[in-house]
């Protein structure tokens, strides 16, 4: 199935390759028989570079695919609803159909307990699937962050591509979330799961002020 990516679609391929990228270029071969070694280093070294650049591309927009599921509070994106850029008027990248239905659920008011789901697809909010890529290629991202994903020209590709094939987006987004599981995670006393992701633990936090001689009431 072409569809206009150079991100390979063959799911076996994909199974046993590493995360790739729609970006990755092959550099012709040298047309000269006089090409100094160095020139070829030099070549080498720029497309090393390319290449990493693309690959971290590829994953950004693989691992927000984790938006697929969960929800975000409405001051998250309000301003795309009412006031954005303070122009006074609604993120023009976001379609109609999605700004009614989510002014329905975060008036101006502002109450900083209504979320919404981050993905905005019928049934799919708590499903982990890759709707979450067919809505953002429709302008229906919650997240400006999300948005930008479908029309930025060096993420475009690998959006369109993962909307229009479930697997690859399965494979890739397990292959990056073991991926990152060998940044450094911090275990056991080194670290905590927060209950909120903005701050530590509210009994760390104690043990932290104690530490440093700071009265923890």
């Amino acid at each position: 199935m072409d569809t206009g990516s150079k991100f390979d679609l063959e799911p076996n391929l994909l199974a046993s390759t590493p995360l790739g990228s729609p970006f990755m270029m092959l550099r012709p071969q040298s047309e000269s028989p006089f090409e100094t070694q160095h020139q070829i280093n030099m070549n080498q070294e720029e497309d090393e570079k390319e290449d990493k650049d693309d690959n971290e591309e590829g994953e950004t927009v693989i691992v927000t695919g984790g938006h697929t599921v969960g929800v975000a509070h409405c001051r998250a994106f309000q301003d795309r609803l009412y006031n954005f850029q303070n122009t006074g008027k609604p993120d023009p990248s976001m379609s109609s159909s999605l700004l009614i239905s989510l002014r329905k659920i975060c008036p101006p008011s502002g109450n900083s307990t209504l979320t919404a789901f981050l993905d905005q697809t019928p049934g799919s909010g708590d499903v982990m699937d890759n709707a979450f890529y067919q809505a953002i290629l429709k302008h229906n991202a919650v997240l400006r962050f999300d948005q930008l994903l479908a029309t930025d020209p060096r993420t475009e590709g690998i959006v369109k591509t993962l909307a229009t094939c479930p697997s690859t987006f399965s494979t890739k987004f397990g292959e990056a979330m073991v991926k990152m599981c060998r940044i450094g995670v911090l275990t056991d006393t080194q670290g905590e799961i927060r209950k909120s992701c903005r701050a530590v633990n509210k009994a760390t936090r104690k043990l932290v002020e104690v530490d440093v001689g700071v009265d923890a009431d």
